[in-house]
C-alpha cells in the first residue's frame, strides 16, 4: 500500500509502543463515538484516563464459523457482540468483511483495541486487536517491511494448511497492510499484520510432559500429511490450546514444502487419521 508522509505525529501513551501516522485521518479516545465503541467490546479507561483493552479472545470454533460459513459459537465469550442483539445462530460478517474492517479501524485508530501482548518473535510481535463494531477478537502478528516477504509466506502456508485450521494450526483470516507505523519498542517500525485465532498458552507452563509430546506429534504429524515441514518445531512456536485440547503449531515463515510424493503423503494422512484418537483425553492443569 502506498503511503503518503504527513508532518503530523502521534505519541502513544500506551506501553511499549508509540506511533507516527502516515494517514491525515485519526481519532482521539477521548471522542465519544471511540468511548461509546470502547464500551460495546469491553475497554474500560483506567484511573489515568487511560483505555484497557479487556476483551477475552475469540474461541477456534466461532472463528471456523466465520471463516467456514458455519454457526456461532455460543461458548465464544463475545456471541452476543456477534449477535449485535439479534437472536440469530450465523455470523452477521464473513472473515474476508472481518479483515476489511479491522484494516479501516486500524487505518483510522491504532489507539483503541489494538495492543501489544508483549514480547518479540524472530519475525514479528502479536497484538490483541478486536473490531469494535461486532466483538471479534483476534491476534494480529504484527510485522516490519523489512520481513514482510518473509513473513506472508506464512498467509500461503497457512492456506495449505486449510483441512488443519482450528485443529492444528490456529485459524488464519487474513493479512493487512496498515496505513499508520506502530513503532513498537524490540520491534520496530510495524507496518504489516497476519491475523489469526489466538493459539494458546505456552507448552512450557504445562505438567503433563508425556500429553504434550503426545500431542505435539499429532500436530506435527497432520501438517506434514498436507505437506508442510515447519522447520522451526521449538517450544516457543507450539501453543496449548484448552478448548481444543490440542497443541496448537504457529510460526511458519521458515517452513518448507514436503517434495516427498503425494502417495507417501497420503499414506500419512491415513495413518494420522487412524490414530488421531488412539490416545484417551484428560484436561491438563497449566503451572504457574
Amino acid at each position: 500500500m502506498a503511503r503518503e508522509d504527513s508532518p503530523d505525529s502521534d505519541t502513544d501513551s500506551a506501553p511499549g509502543g508509540r506511533k507516527r501516522g502516515f494517514s491525515q485521518v485519526t481519532s482521539s479516545p477521548s471522542s465519544p463515538s471511540v468511548q461509546r465503541s470502547a464500551r460495546q467490546t469491553g475497554t474500560r479507561p483506567n484511573e489515568h484516563g487511560r483505555y484497557q483493552h479487556k476483551a477475552q479472545f475469540c474461541t477456534q470454533r466461532c472463528l471456523l464459523g466465520l471463516q467456514r460459513g458455519g454457526t456461532l459459537d455460543d461458548c465464544c465469550p463475545n456471541v452476543e457482540l456477534h449477535r449485535q442483539g439479534g437472536a440469530s445462530n450465523q455470523h452477521l460478517i464473513d472473515a474476508s468483511g472481518l479483515v476489511r474492517r479491522i484494516k479501516q479501524q486500524l487505518d483510522q485508530n491504532l489507539d483503541v483495541d489494538c495492543t501489544p501482548l508483549g514480547g518479540c518473535g524472530a519475525s514479528g510481535a502479536p497484538f490483541k486487536i478486536t473490531c469494535t463494531a461486532y466483538g471479534y477478537t483476534v491476534v494480529g502478528k504484527g510485522t516490519t517491511s523489512y520481513l514482510w516477504n518473509e513473513v506472508k509466506r506464512e498467509a500461503d502456508i497457512y492456506r495449505i494448511l486449510w483441512r488443519a485450521q482450528g485443529r492444528a494450526v490456529p485459524v488464519f483470516l487474513g493479512t493487512i497492510d496498515l496505513a499508520m507505523i506502530y513503532f513498537l519498542h524490540g520491534a520496530g517500525q510495524i507496518s504489516h499484520m497476519l491475523l489469526m485465532g489466538w493459539g494458546g498458552e505456552p507448552i512450557h507452563k504445562l505438567e503433563d510432559v508425556e500429553t504434550i509430546r503426545h500431542e505435539v506429534s499429532r500436530s506435527q504429524k497432520e501438517i506434514r500429511s498436507l505437506g508442510v515441514l515447519h522447520q522451526d518445531l521449538r517450544p516457543d512456536n507450539m501453543l496449548w490450546n484448552a478448548e481444543l485440547e490440542r497443541v496448537l503449531i504457529i510460526d511458519f515463515h521458515r517452513s518448507q514444502l514436503d517434495s516427498r510424493p503425494m502417495k507417501k503423503r497420503m499414506r500419512l494422512r491415513e495413518q494420522h487419521s487412524c490414530g488421531a484418537e488412539v490416545h484417551g483425553r484428560k484436561r491438563l492443569r497449566i503451572g504457574q
